[in-house]
């Protein structure tokens, strides 16, 4: 089995919900690179954007998926469009099997907090760009159908899986 767990999909797909369920049943430390990127920048990803711009913040995700490559036993649930730039696929298969959680798109809630997808047709934009990358990028895709439990389920049989 892979050393990492290494959740993937759009914004409001769930993957940090479920990640912090699945480190809860595995033991593995949970890490959510947006949440750990706004801790190292000391600001939200919406004012890095502003501020910075995006080829800043995509620079973070980058130096954050080689440091996360490098460590074991860790749930990671990603930004929505960290796999988009390959080296961040790369760093995080080192040692990691890459989970796409794929919620249909009528389910993703867009929210003020996340620059690409503030407004449904934004998200439904970024969807259609997005989910060949994440099903090219995903060692396996686990449809988001049930409760965030029963998702937190369907990863773990799915990282057990025996191809």
């Amino acid at each position: 089995m892979a050393r990492n767990i290494v959740l993937i999909g759009m914004p409001a797909s769930g993957k940090s919900s479920v990640g912090k369920v699945l480190a809860k049943k595995t033991g593995f430390d949970f890490v959510d690179t947006d949440a750990l990127i706004e801790a190292r920048e000391n600001r939200k990803i919406s004012d890095i954007f502003a501020e910075e711009g995006e080829p800043y913040f995509r620079n973070l995700e980058v130096e954050v998926t080689k440091e996360l490559s490098e460590k074991e036993n860790q749930i990671i649930s990603t930004g929505g469009g960290l796999v988009m730039n390959p080296l961040n696929v790369e760093n995080l298969r080192k040692n990691g099997m890459l989970i796409f959680l794929d919620r249909d798109v009528t389910h993703l809630i867009p929210t003020a907090d996340r620059p690409l997808g503030d407004t449904t047709e934004k998200m439904q934009n970024l969807y259609k760009e997005r989910f060949p990358v994440y099903t090219k990028a995903a060692d396996r895709t686990v449809k988001v159908h049930g409760t965030i439990e029963e998702t937190a389920e369907d990863v773990w049989e799915a990282v057990n899986e025996v191809e």
